[in-house]
Formats: C-alpha cells, sequence, structure tokens
C-alpha cells in the first residue's frame, strides 16, 4: 500500500475532527487552551460522542454504510460552516499551531513516517476488524459474527462506532477494507499523542508539559 493511500485516510480522519472542534468550542472554549495535540485529541472525543446515536440506529436497523459515510460528510460539512463561515475562527484556530515547536513537529513527522512505511499490523486480532469492516460494506451495520455462518450475535465489539468509521472511511476513500485498517497507524500515533498531552495538561497545566 502507498504513501498516497496513507495520505487519503489520514485526510478523511482529520476532516473528522473539524466537526468536533466545532462542538468543544461551542461547549467550552477553554478546552482549546491546552495547545494543538490535547484539541486534536478532544475534538476526535467530541465527534465520536456526536456520531454514536447515528451508529446506534444503524446497528438496529441495519443501515447501509453509504448512510453512515453520507452523515459523516455531512457532519464535517455543518462542522466547516460552523468553524470558517458562521463564527469566523480561522485566525483563532492558527493561534493553535503556536506551541507546535519546529522540533516537536519533526519528532511527530518522523513517527508518522515510519508509521506509514509500517502501518498497522494485519494479523491476528486485526484479522477480527478487518473482517468487521468487510462484512459491513457488503451487508451494512450488523452484530452478526462475521466468521460463523447464520446469525450468531458478536458481542465482543458490538454496535462498535470505530469499526463503522473504517467501513466509512473505505467507502469515501476507495480504500479496501485492509488498506483503511492498515493507514489508521499514522492516525492512531497522533491520538496517542493527545491523550498524552491531555493527561499531562490536566495534572501540571503548562502546554510544554506534554512535549
Amino acid at each position: 500500500m502507498g504513501y498516497y493511500s496513507h495520505l487519503l485516510s489520514l485526510l478523511f480522519w482529520i476532516a473528522f475532527l473539524v466537526p468536533g472542534l466545532a462542538l468543544l468550542r461551542r461547549w467550552d472554549r477553554s478546552l482549546c487552551e491546552a495547545g494543538i495535540l490535547p484539541t486534536i485529541a478532544l475534538s476526535f472525543l467530541a465527534s465520536l460522542a456526536a456520531m454514536s446515536p447515528i451508529a446506534i440506529l444503524g446497528y438496529i436497523f441495519g443501515f447501509p454504510v453509504w448512510l453512515i459515510s453520507a452523515s459523516v460528510v455531512a457532519f464535517v460539512i455543518w462542522g466547516v460552516y460552523d468553524l470558517f463561515i458562521r463564527a469566523r475562527e480561522s485566525k483563532e484556530l492558527l493561534g493553535l499551531l503556536k506551541g507546535f515547536l519546529v522540533l516537536e513537529a519533526l519528532l511527530l513527522g518522523f513517527v508518522f513516517y515510519l508509521s506509514g512505511r509500517v502501518g498497522s499490523k494485519l494479523g491476528a486480532d486485526a484479522l477480527m476488524h478487518m473482517a468487521r469492516v468487510r462484512q459491513f460494506l457488503d451487508h451494512g451495520l450488523t452484530n452478526v459474527d462475521p466468521f460463523v455462518s447464520g446469525d450468531h450475535f458478536y458481542g465482543i465489539y458490538h454496535t462498535n462506532l470505530f469499526h463503522a468509521l473504517l467501513a466509512s472511511c473505505s467507502q469515501l476513500t476507495g480504500i479496501d477494507h485492509m488498506g483503511v485498517w492498515a493507514a489508521f497507524l499514522p492516525f492512531a500515533n497522533l491520538l496517542i499523542a493527545g491523550g498524552i498531552a491531555t493527561l499531562a495538561y490536566r495534572i501540571f497545566p503548562k502546554q510544554w508539559i506534554g512535549w
């Protein structure tokens, strides 16, 4: 899988952050004062929270993936409108980059490079995740076991929003189910860094501590 696929996948997940950021700034603008990495982590959390009711309904009624994809696209469009047209916060959002120092950006960029080169693990438990994504693309959202014939309930990852989003990413980018799983690693590392930075800021309220 080439870097083009990794780039498309990364653009999908970055776009998914936008409506979450809009929700954060509507809910409590102080949540965005911890710097760019905590803001990324919290924006992702907010986007997940907002999409959860749609995903739950999708599993209950067996929505096809295109309905989830349409919801993601509409959600992102709303986020862009809310941030850049309604609130006109382009300058303020650029201020989030002030703490993004050159050395730190280079370190994170190096991690991105290695992640894109290696990709997520494709064996062991990853087979189950990829099977679920492929199942959704073929049959819509379901809690049926992808490995057992019939209507055997699959309780371990039932009503899983992440799997639904991976299927949506595959549909919107044209990357196959194995590709979207492998290409998620760079963004996963970004979220890990964001989570660590958020925890550090909450304990020691200074942006540089997270780095």
